[in-house]
């Protein structure tokens, strides 16, 4: 019998290793938009099913973007709350 949740376990950890330099790569991109740049910043879970995330202003906006991705606005939990950290220290 083939355990499912290992598994799934298993391609998650390997994905994440596989990306490790994108998402560090997509962490030196990554702004609050100009006109919505208002701190303090807070991240958000958007869907717990597909664990979209993004970072609030004061005003509970999105103000995530990328620079090098335009139109991106979502990305995972763990790089919302990084993000979110090293602009409110900013």
């Amino acid at each position: 019998m083939v355990n499912v949740r290992a598994l799934k376990r298993r391609s998650y950890s390997i994905l994440t290793h596989r990306n490790r330099a994108r998402l560090a790569e997509r962490m030196r991109s990554a702004r609050p938009a100009p006109y919505f740049a208002v701190p303090p910043y807070k991240a958000e879970l958007f869907s717990p099913r597909t664990g979209w995330s993004g970072v609030m202003n004061a005003n509970k906006i999105n103000c995530l973007t990328f620079a090098d991705r335009p139109g991106h606005v979502i990305t995972d939990i763990n790089t919302a709350r990084a993000l979110a950290e090293k602009w409110n220290r900013a």
